[in-house]
């Protein structure tokens, strides 16, 4: 009875197996984890340069010549990282040195504007 018993055992136990769980999706509308992660990295920068944008229309804000330089220097960035972005996307994935790069050069000039503007308000 015993022998039985430990047979009935190891056949469980050999039959059970232990999957990993799938990695989650990527959010709705991103072709992969690399396209959604672009999109979140990008988004602060954005909002940024809509806020000084938006500021800068109203007459709230007038810009000095350092803050109009780093501005310029990250509109000019975010657009390549967006269009780096889009090329990503619209091809379904691949290679994303280029995206990488772009949005790597966008956020540390994003971070730059931040500390241009923070510099001069103090």
């Amino acid at each position: 009875m015993s022998r039985k018993l430990a047979l009935l055992a190891v056949l469980i136990l050999a039959g059970c197996h232990v999957t990993a769980a799938p990695p989650p999706a990527p959010p709705v509308g991103a072709v992969d984890s690399i396209d959604a992660a672009a999109n979140t990295a990008l988004q602060p920068a954005h909002a940024f340069a809509l806020s000084i944008s938006t500021s800068i229309q109203s007459g709230k804000l007038q810009l000095t010549q350092a803050q109009l330089d780093a501005m310029n220097a990250l509109n000019g960035l975010l657009n390549a990282a967006d269009l780096a972005e889009q090329a990503y996307h619209k091809a379904g994935g691949g290679d994303a040195s280029a995206l990488n790069a772009a949005v790597a050069a966008a956020v540390a000039s994003w971070k730059n504007a931040v500390s241009v503007f923070n510099s001069i308000t103090k």
